[in-house]
């Protein structure tokens, strides 16, 4: 298991993520709603938040939840996708097992 996110796993092209949005399928849970669509290499990796997250704390809190449930996961995605994870609510303290239960559970659906 990889200890990190590499550089190259966090997707930033506006195009790449323009299709995303566009091309992708959806599957939500109370915490996150997820989009992936596949691509021809390896994995990457979209992290945001709603607009209906107020407060800057309180977004790159549950962003940066969000990010570590799937960089402790990764190992258990599959390969080939592009991932677009946008926090949904602000998960209480404690609350990572629990999105991690539901990423786990989203994974094993996608084809």
């Amino acid at each position: 298991m990889s200890h990190s996110l590499k550089k190259k796993a966090i997707l930033r092209d506006r195009a790449a993520i323009q299709e995303l949005f566009e091309k992708g399928r959806w599957k939500s849970c109370p915490f996150f709603h997820m989009v992936y669509s596949p691509n021809a290499g390896e994995n990457r990796y979209l992290f945001a938040t709603r607009k209906t997250i107020r407060g800057a704390v309180r977004r790159n809190r549950s962003r940066r939840v969000l990010k570590e449930a799937v960089r402790l996961n990764q190992d258990s995605i599959p390969v080939g996708f592009d991932y677009g994870f946008i926090a949904s609510t602000v998960p209480e303290k404690g609350a990572t097992p629990q999105i991690e239960k539901y990423l786990k559970k989203m994974v094993v659906q996608i084809k």
